[in-house]
């Protein structure tokens, strides 16, 4: 329930990020950012692993980046079901989730430390091994 909740959180900061940044979002109000962050959670929560399941093949063959494509439109689907909350474009969809995708991985990065050593060494040489 804490890691739901956290997901929730980083969800609302990354839909408002998006909604600023992107002419193609729009979100009403406060009530519709809440609402759509909470949708979102549970989509990527209950879909997701199971369009990923299914589209293995795919995902071999283009060497994961139809996982891009699936995040859109989960997104997008996630527009559809909350009033308020509007993509105009599939592909303002697909520019969206990226986003959402480097927010969450950034959150979760400094939240839970589970990527701190990826993050540290970003960019830097790799450290060298004593033998």
């Amino acid at each position: 329930m804490k890691n739901f909740v956290i997901s929730v959180l980083i969800n609302i900061l990354a839909l408002f990020i998006i909604a600023k940044l992107l002419d193609g979002v729009f979100i009403d109000g406060s009530k519709t950012l809440i609402v759509s962050a909470i949708v979102l959670t549970f989509i990527h929560a209950i879909l997701k692993p199971i369009l990923m399941f299914i589209s293995i093949p795919f995902n071999l063959m283009s060497m994961g980046i139809f996982t891009l494509f699936i995040n859109a439109i989960l997104f997008y689907f996630a527009s559809n079901l909350v009033t308020g909350f509007k993509v105009t474009t599939f592909w303002y969809a697909f520019l969206a989730a990226i986003m959402l995708s480097i927010i969450t991985i950034l959150a979760d990065a400094y939240l839970f430390k589970k990527n701190e050593r990826v993050l540290k060494n970003y960019g830097n040489t790799p450290p060298k091994q004593n033998m």
